[in-house]
């Protein structure tokens, strides 16, 4: 596949697998102090990550953002990426 135009000359493709793998946490999930999902709003036309997001936002074990970016978080808002890095590994 052609590489976008839009990804840093340096990027690699994604494997396959990790978009179609299921992940299947184990063991008890108290031992994680908080759990973050940072939601990329900014996608042209609908992100198959959505669903993900509103489910998640609306359950209180869960701190969730929506960024107004898109995919790149990294690139489209460093600071506020940074932000949210930074609040999770503070002290609880």
């Amino acid at each position: 596949m052609p590489r976008r135009p839009f990804f840093d000359s340096r990027a690699t493709p994604h494997p396959l697998a990790s978009l179609l793998q299921s992940i299947r946490l184990t063991g008890d999930l108290a031992r994680f102090r908080r759990r973050d999902y940072v939601y990329a709003a900014g996608w042209d036309g609908e992100s198959p990550f959505t669903p993900v997001y509103q489910r998640l936002r609306d359950d209180p074990l869960w701190t969730t953002r929506a960024l107004d970016s898109r995919h790149n978080l990294m690139r489209d808002v460093p600071d506020d990426l940074l932000e949210i890095l930074l609040e999770a590994v503070q002290p609880g």
